[in-house]
């Protein structure tokens, strides 16, 4: 359910040469810069699944963290699917999942001293449809997000990539993605 994780990086021939360590190149006969090039405008290869256990974000406020994960990302099919809160106490968290599964955001509770990523990074989780993008995007302003980009289709990413982009509580770069063909979301 995670879409894909967009690093910002100052040196991209090394970040190439070092994730396609990782995530080897489509063909024998790419070079490290090929591993990591769009296979179409401005979409990065997408990391397997499988080969991603979790993700974890640093907060500053978890019960305020976990009051807007818990609303937005619910409209996306995930749930909290574990918790560790104790108030007044370092260390808490919380893990989101598909229910019954395994956390793939886990929300950690770091203080002031948490900090969001800088330019370049963000988190698109797999929306199951357009209208899903939607209530993604009015939950979380609602929740106290800010827009940073209003549901619709991005056609520089491709004929049907639908999305919408809020930046969380704690300044973390969040987007809601449907790729579905389906056609405009529902009242639009």
């Amino acid at each position: 359910m995670l879409h894909h994780l967009s690093l910002g990086v100052c040196d991209i021939l090394r970040a190439a040469a070092f994730y396609s360590a990782i995530f080897p190149p489509r063909s024998s006969k790419a070079s490290a810069a090929d591993a990591l090039r769009p296979a179409a405008p401005c979409a990065w290869r997408a990391v397997p699944s499988s080969l991603s256990h979790h993700l974890s974000l640093g907060v500053c406020d978890i019960l305020r963290a976990a009051a807007f994960y818990d609303a937005v990302l619910a409209l996306l099919g995930y749930a909290r699917v574990w918790s560790d809160i104790r108030r007044g106490e370092p260390g808490q968290a919380i893990g989101c999942g598909p229910p019954g599964g395994g956390d793939k955001p886990c929300l950690k509770d770091h203080g002031t001293a948490a900090a969001a990523p800088g330019p370049g990074f963000h988190i698109a989780f797999a929306a199951p449809s357009r209208g899903a993008v939607d209530a993604f995007h009015r939950a979380a302003l609602a929740a106290g997000g800010r827009d940073n980009g209003a549901p619709g289709l991005r056609l520089p990413y491709g004929p049907t990539y639908y999305a919408a982009f809020i930046i969380d509580p704690d300044e973390h770069r969040i987007e809601a993605v449907c790729k579905d063909p389906a056609g405009p979301p529902a009242g639009r």
